[in-house]
Protein backbone atom coordinates (compact mmCIF):
# COMPACT_ATOMS: atom_id res chain seq x y z
CA UNK A 1 0.00 0.00 0.00
CA UNK A 2 0.98 3.11 0.10
CA UNK A 3 2.73 3.42 3.39
CA UNK A 4 4.79 0.30 2.14
CA UNK A 5 5.56 2.77 -0.96
CA UNK A 6 6.53 5.67 1.57
CA UNK A 7 8.57 3.16 3.73
CA UNK A 8 10.71 1.81 0.66
CA UNK A 9 11.39 4.71 -1.00
CA UNK A 10 12.52 6.26 2.38
CA UNK A 11 14.95 3.22 2.84
CA UNK A 12 16.48 3.93 -0.78
CA UNK A 13 17.19 7.76 -0.40
CA UNK A 14 19.02 6.88 2.94
CA UNK A 15 21.01 3.98 1.29
CA UNK A 16 21.36 5.95 -1.77
CA UNK A 17 22.91 9.25 0.64
CA UNK A 18 25.02 6.51 2.65
CA UNK A 19 26.46 4.40 0.06
CA UNK A 20 26.88 7.07 -2.95
CA UNK A 21 27.04 10.21 -1.72
CA UNK A 22 29.19 10.14 1.08
CA UNK A 23 31.52 7.95 -0.45
CA UNK A 24 34.34 9.04 -3.34
CA UNK A 25 34.72 5.39 -4.40
CA UNK A 26 31.56 4.66 -5.45
CA UNK A 27 29.43 5.96 -8.58
CA UNK A 28 25.97 5.43 -8.34
CA UNK A 29 24.36 3.72 -11.27
CA UNK A 30 20.38 3.20 -11.73
CA UNK A 31 19.66 0.65 -14.23
CA UNK A 32 17.82 -2.41 -14.51
CA UNK A 33 19.60 -4.06 -17.26
CA UNK A 34 23.60 -2.89 -17.80
CA UNK A 35 24.20 -5.08 -20.32
CA UNK A 36 22.30 -5.47 -23.85
CA UNK A 37 20.89 -9.74 -23.98
CA UNK A 38 22.75 -10.10 -26.87
CA UNK A 39 25.89 -9.88 -24.47
CA UNK A 40 24.18 -11.92 -21.82
CA UNK A 41 23.29 -14.62 -24.65
CA UNK A 42 26.61 -14.73 -26.26
CA UNK A 43 28.63 -15.44 -22.43
CA UNK A 44 26.42 -18.13 -21.79
CA UNK A 45 24.64 -16.63 -19.23
CA UNK A 46 21.35 -17.54 -20.59
CA UNK A 47 21.53 -21.13 -21.48
CA UNK A 48 23.73 -22.61 -19.36
CA UNK A 49 24.34 -20.44 -16.30
CA UNK A 50 25.09 -22.08 -12.67
CA UNK A 51 26.97 -21.68 -9.78
CA UNK A 52 28.74 -24.69 -8.61
CA UNK A 53 27.52 -25.38 -4.74
CA UNK A 54 29.70 -27.35 -2.17
CA UNK A 55 27.85 -29.00 0.60
CA UNK A 56 29.22 -29.30 3.76
CA UNK A 57 28.80 -32.76 5.25
CA UNK A 58 29.23 -31.31 8.82
CA UNK A 59 27.58 -28.08 9.39
CA UNK A 60 24.70 -28.89 6.41
CA UNK A 61 25.74 -25.41 4.57
CA UNK A 62 26.08 -25.09 1.31
CA UNK A 63 29.14 -22.98 -0.12
CA UNK A 64 29.73 -21.27 -3.38
CA UNK A 65 32.89 -23.04 -5.05
CA UNK A 66 34.32 -19.75 -6.20
CA UNK A 67 34.33 -18.85 -2.55
CA UNK A 68 35.94 -21.75 -0.83
CA UNK A 69 39.31 -22.53 -0.71
CA UNK A 70 41.21 -25.69 0.07
CA UNK A 71 45.06 -26.77 0.99
CA UNK A 72 46.61 -29.97 1.96
CA UNK A 73 47.95 -30.57 5.92
CA UNK A 74 51.12 -31.97 5.68
CA UNK A 75 53.41 -32.68 8.01
CA UNK A 76 57.18 -32.16 8.32
CA UNK A 77 57.73 -35.20 6.12
CA UNK A 78 55.32 -34.78 3.56
CA UNK A 79 52.75 -37.06 5.30
CA UNK A 80 49.55 -35.52 3.73
CA UNK A 81 47.22 -35.93 6.87
CA UNK A 82 43.55 -34.24 5.66
CA UNK A 83 42.88 -31.17 4.06
CA UNK A 84 41.25 -27.50 5.42
CA UNK A 85 38.84 -25.28 3.46
CA UNK A 86 38.27 -21.65 4.42
CA UNK A 87 35.60 -18.87 2.97
CA UNK A 88 37.01 -16.45 0.95
CA UNK A 89 38.15 -13.62 3.30
CA UNK A 90 41.10 -11.09 3.99
CA UNK A 91 42.06 -13.56 7.31
CA UNK A 92 41.86 -16.86 5.01
CA UNK A 93 45.27 -17.54 5.12
CA UNK A 94 45.61 -17.25 9.00
CA UNK A 95 42.31 -19.31 9.63
CA UNK A 96 43.82 -21.86 7.33
CA UNK A 97 46.48 -21.93 9.03
CA UNK A 98 45.17 -22.71 12.08
CA UNK A 99 42.86 -25.13 11.08
CA UNK A 100 46.05 -26.84 10.13
CA UNK A 101 47.50 -26.80 13.72
CA UNK A 102 44.50 -28.42 15.01
CA UNK A 103 44.70 -31.24 12.82
CA UNK A 104 48.62 -31.90 13.82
Amino acid sequence: GPLGVELKNNIKKIWWRDMVHRRDDIVGLDSSIIASPTIWKSSGHVDGFSDPMVDCKVSKQRFRADQLFYGKVELEDGEVIGYVSVLESGTMQEEAEKAADKMK
